[in-house]
C-alpha cells in the first residue's frame, strides 16, 4: 500500500472523535506517512479549518507526539550530534540497542564497542549506570505491565498523577529536577505526606491486585493542594492517554542487564579487572539505606476533600469521555437547580 492508503487505513481504524484524538491521529499519520491536512480532514469528514483549530487547541501534545515519532522512526543515532551531558533515557536506550546490535553481529570486534563508547565520550560504567537506573524504576515496570494494571486500576488517574508530579523523574527534560525535589522534600510537609499516602496506596493496590476504594480520593486531595497553592499542573495529555489506553510496549533483550554490564566492564577494563570492577559495582548497589523514622500521617477528611473538589471540579476534570462530560453536566445542573 502507498502512504495515502496507509493514512486512510490508520485513521479509519483509529476512528478519532475528540479534538485531542484527532490532533494526535494527524500527528501520527503526518510523522509516519507524510499525510497532508486536507487529505486527513477529508478522510475524517471535517474541514481543514476545524483540523487546524484542533491542532492549535492541543499544540503541546501534537508537537510532543511528532517529536516522539521522529525519534521512534530513526533507525540509527547520529552520534556526532549527541551531547553526552544531556542524553535522554530514550537516547540511552537507542545507544545501548545499537551497541549490542553491533557487538553481537558475526563480524563484531572489541574495537567496534570502543568506537561507540569513545565517540560519545561515555564510559561503559556511565552508560550502564544510566540504563540500570532506568530499568529498575517503578515507572518503567508500570508501563510494561499497564495492560494488566488496567484490569483493576484507573490507569488514567495513575498516568495523570505520574505526569503531573513534581517528585517523579520521568526521563525527559521537563522533569530533570524532580528527583532532587523528592530528596529535598520534608516528611513534616503536609502536601508531601499526602502524595506519599497516594503512592503508598498505589503500591499496595498493585501488591494486592485490587484498587483501594479511596485511591481516587487521595489523588483528588493531592491535586487540590496544588490548585489551592497555585502550583501549576503541566499535563502531557498524550502520555496520560497512553496510560489510559494501556498501549506501552516493554522493550525486550536477549541478555540480562547483569550480562550486558559485565560485557561492557570487560570491554572497558579487560577481562580480569573488568570482572573485578563489575563485582565491586554490584556490591555497592546491594547495600541498602536505613529506613527513616516514621511520622504521623496527615489528617484526611473525606467529606472535606469532596467539598473542596466540588469547588474546583472544572480544574480537576481532565480527558473526559463524551459520556463522562454528559454525566458531569447533569451533575452540575442538579446541584445548581437543587434537583433530586
Amino acid at each position: 500500500m502507498d502512504n495515502k492508503q496507509l493514512t486512510e487505513e490508520y485513521l479509519k481504524g483509529k476512528a478519532p472523535t475528540t479534538q485531542l484524538d484527532i490532533a494526535l491521529a494527524y500527528a501520527e499519520v503526518k510523522g509516519r506517512y507524510g499525510a497532508l491536512q486536507k487529505d486527513v480532514a477529508s478522510i475524517l469528514g471535517i474541514n481543514d479549518r476545524s483540523l487546524r483549530q484542533y491542532i492549535s487547541n492541543n499544540k503541546e501534545e501534537y508537537e510532543a507526539r511528532l517529536a516522539e515519532l521522529q525519534d521512534e522512526l530513526e533507525t540509527e543515532i547520529d552520534y556526532s550530534k549527541l551531547n553526552t551531558r544531556v542524553l535522554s533515557e530514550e537516547q540511552i536506550d537507542k545507544f545501548v540497542e545499537n551497541v549490542f546490535k553491533k557487538a553481537t553481529s558475526k563480524d563484531a570486534s572489541v574495537r567496534e564497542w570502543e568506537f561507540f563508547l569513545n565517540f560519545t565520550g561515555l564510559t561503559a560504567t556511565e552508560v550502564l549506570n544510566l540504563q540500570e537506573a532506568k530499568a529498575k524504576t517503578l515507572r518503567y515496570w508500570i508501563k510494561a505491565q499497564i495492560a494488566m494494571l488496567k484490569q483493576y486500576m484507573n490507569t488514567r488517574t495513575l498516568g495523570l498523577m505520574t505526569e503531573t508530579s513534581k517528585l517523579i523523574y520521568r526521563g525527559d527534560k521537563g522533569s530533570q529536577g524532580n528527583s532532587q525535589n523528592f530528596v529535598d522534600s520534608s516528611v513534616e510537609d503536609e502536601s508531601f505526606k499526602k502524595e506519599l499516602m497516594y503512592w503508598g496506596a498505589v503500591h499496595l493496590s498493585m501488591m494486592n491486585s485490587v484498587e483501594h476504594p479511596d485511591l481516587e480520593l487521595l489523588a483528588t486531595a493531592v491535586r487540590l493542594d496544588r490548585i489551592e497553592k497555585d502550583i501549576p499542573e503541566a499535563i502531557n495529555k498524550y502520555e496520560v492517554k497512553r496510560y489510559e489506553e494501556g498501549d506501552f510496549t516493554p522493550r525486550k533483550s536477549d541478555k540480562t542487564l547483569d550480562e550486558m554490564m559485565l560485557d561492557l566492564y570487560v570491554m572497558e577494563h579487560g577481562a580480569t579487572r573488568g570482572r573485578e570492577e563489575f563485582e565491586k559495582m554490584k556490591a555497592i548497589k546491594q547495600s541498602a539505606p536505613k529506613a527513616p523514622k516514621a511520622v504521623k500521617p496527615p489528617e484526611l477528611d473525606k467529606v472535606d476533600v469532596e467539598l473542596r473538589a466540588s469547588k474546583y471540579e472544572d480544574e480537576l476534570e481532565v480527558l473526559l469521555t463524551v459520556s463522562e462530560e454528559i454525566a458531569s453536566m447533569i451533575s452540575k445542573s442538579k446541584k445548581k437547580y437543587n434537583w433530586n
